[in-house]
């Protein structure tokens, strides 16, 4: 009986024992875990964590340091959260209020802490100075573009750690803050990035041309489909030499090619409606509406006046930009401009160019002759005669027959007065190879000399 007694005694004895120990173990895990920081005050409790996260906050905050403090309550980041740690791992979240949360109780420790500033120098930008306050780091933030900052013919290109240093990193769109951080603006000359593409109407002003163009260094530019207008005249297309007689692009046109210098576009025009149009050996002459010159055909020896001796099937500008009011031609062409000028190109074997020098070159670009206040002028084969404002008479040329009426046959390189009358009204010069010294000139009175 003593044995048994005895034996339940021992066996109770050792329960105790094992129940001591494993308290004892239990005991020790926890203080092996605790941060050393005992007491504390349970933080306040109260209201639900809200959906999602933080509206101030990105919800990329750091991820916080939980442990069980000695006093048995779950710590974040050394701060005693006052709520009991339970047998289960936690499950922690941001509530709406910012703090963060443990299984559904709010533990009054802010998971965002303000005061970390990240400031941009816009560099010779505006505005000169801006900051943003982050919550915490490492934190990414979005960096402002060219709609927050400006910079008169620049473009903002990203930020920096440096302001002035070339081969500093820029950084885009966004930035990996680590701490305070001052970050400098990148800017970029607009010229070093794009290029002006322009439409002019030539030489002629008024109407209406398409706007200018901005667009990438190489970047494929389209021609707007607008087409400029101008009274008197059909367009019809551009090129890129402002007095072409021929259209290279249409509208709608891609243009691939790299616009590396920028690029400028003149309309080509072809008049519809004429003021005179006079036709020499193998090449026309005509004054638009607007007093334009225009010529076209065969261009032996340049007498098309366009720079070139290339036969032109449409009609190409002479002289663009100045205005006339009369023209002749024949195997080289005479014009009068609106400010009483006289000028002459085109074959000049015998002087009749009237410039004081006989020869077979080409002449193909207008040239002034015989000083001004010139009325009319009539070009002949081999010989040219004209008018003067004063009425006078001029011839100069071959005089082979005698065909420039001064009482010689000798030929002249230079104007040489008709006579001593002033009362001239029209002249007229035959461009018959087989009868060239009949010349038809008549007087104000209208009687035939």
């Amino acid at each position: 009986m003593r044995v048994n007694k005895f034996k339940g005694l021992i066996a109770k004895a050792i329960a105790l024992c094992c129940l001591l120990a494993a308290v004892l173990l239990m005991f020790s895990c926890r203080c092996a875990q605790s941060p050393g920081l005992g007491g504390g005050d349970p933080g306040a409790g109260g209201g639900g964590p809200g959906l999602g996260p933080n509206p101030g906050n990105p919800g990329n905050a750091p991820p916080p340091t939980i442990e069980i403090g000695s006093n048995g309550n779950w710590w974040v980041n050394g701060e005693d959260t006052g709520i009991h740690a339970g047998p289960s791992d936690p499950e922690i979240e941001i509530g709406g209020n910012g703090n963060w949360w443990i299984n559904g109780e709010d533990t009054g420790i802010p998971a965002v802490r303000p005061g970390i500033r990240v400031y941009f120098d816009a560099n010779g930008g505006s505005p000169a100075t801006y900051y943003i306050t982050i919550p915490a780091v490492p934190y990414t933030i979005a960096l402002p573009g060219g709609d927050s900052f400006s910079r008169a013919g620049y473009v903002l290109a990203g930020w920096s750690r440096s302001a002035v240093h070339a081969n500093a990193p820029v950084y885009e769109t966004d930035f990996l803050a680590e701490g305070p951080t001052i970050l400098f603006a990148k800017w970029v000359s607009e010229s070093a990035l794009y290029e002006t593409v322009t439409f002019s109407s030539s030489w002629h002003t008024g109407g209406t041309v398409p706007s200018p163009i901005r667009a990438f260094h190489g970047y494929a530019v389209t021609i707007p489909y607008a087409a400029p207008t101008r009274t008197g005249f059909v367009f019809v297309g551009w090129h890129r030499n402002e007095n072409s007689g021929t259209a290279t692009y249409q509208p709608g046109d891609v243009i691939t090619s790299s616009i590396a210098t920028g690029a400028n576009f003149y309309a080509v025009w072809r008049p519809y409606r004429w003021q005179t149009v006079t036709a020499g050996a193998n090449h026309a002459l005509g004054i638009a509406v607007d007093g334009s010159l225009w010529a076209w055909g065969g261009n032996a020896n340049g007498r098309l006046g366009d720079g070139t001796t290339t036969t032109r099937f449409d009609p190409v500008p002479i002289m663009p930009g100045t205005k006339w009011v009369y023209v002749s031609a024949w195997n080289h062409s005479a014009a009068i401009r609106d400010d009483g000028t006289l000028w002459t190109w085109g074959l000049n074997q015998f002087g009749q160019l009237g410039n004081g020098a006989a020869n077979t070159a080409v002449n193909n670009i207008p040239v002034q002759v015989g000083g001004d206040s010139w009325h009319s002028v009539a070009a002949g084969i081999r010989y040219t005669m004209g008018i003067r404002a004063d009425g006078s008479l001029w011839a100069w040329g071959n005089n082979q027959f005698g065909q420039l009426g001064d009482g010689t046959t000798t030929s002249s390189f230079v104007p040489v007065r008709v006579g001593l009358d002033s009362d001239w009204r029209s002249v007229t010069a035959n461009n018959n190879t087989t009868q060239e010294t009949m010349i038809s000139i008549f007087g104000k009175s209208g009687t035939l000399v």
